[in-house]
C-alpha cells in the first residue's frame, strides 16, 4: 500500500478528485475531534489522513470536488460537543492514490 503521505503511484485518481491540507484551530485536541473527521472523510468519500499538529488538527484528504464544502462545512457544523472550531484554512495538496484509504495517524 502506498502511503498517505505519497504522490507517487497516483495511477487510478480520478480527474475530479480535489486535494486539500486543511488544519482546524480551535478546540480540537482530546475531544474526539480526529474520529469525527474521519467518519465525515469516509461519509463523503474521502482517503488521506488526519493528525494532532501542536495544538491543531491537520488533514490531508482528497476526494470528490462535488463533495469538499460539504465535508468543510460538516467538520464545523457537526463537530462534537466539546469541541470549538475558530478557523479551518484550507489550502490546495496533491492528490493521492485510489488505494488510500482515510485513517487517522
Amino acid at each position: 500500500m502506498v502511503s498517505p503521505h505519497s504522490t507517487d503511484n497516483l495511477a487510478g485518481a480520478a480527474a475530479t478528485d480535489h486535494a486539500e491540507r486543511v488544519r482546524v484551530v480551535g478546540i480540537v485536541q482530546g475531544v474526539g475531534f480526529r474520529v469525527h473527521v474521519r467518519r465525515l472523510a469516509r461519509r463523503c468519500g474521502m482517503r488521506g489522513w488526519v493528525a494532532n499538529v501542536g495544538a491543531d488538527v491537520v488533514l490531508h484528504a482528497c476526494g470528490p470536488a462535488a463533495q469538499w464544502d460539504a465535508f468543510v462545512r460538516a467538520i464545523a457544523d457537526e463537530a462534537p460537543p466539546l469541541a470549538r472550531v475558530d478557523r479551518i484554512e484550507r489550502t490546495p495538496a496533491g492528490p493521492l492514490p485510489r488505494d488510500v484509504r482515510f485513517d487517522i495517524e
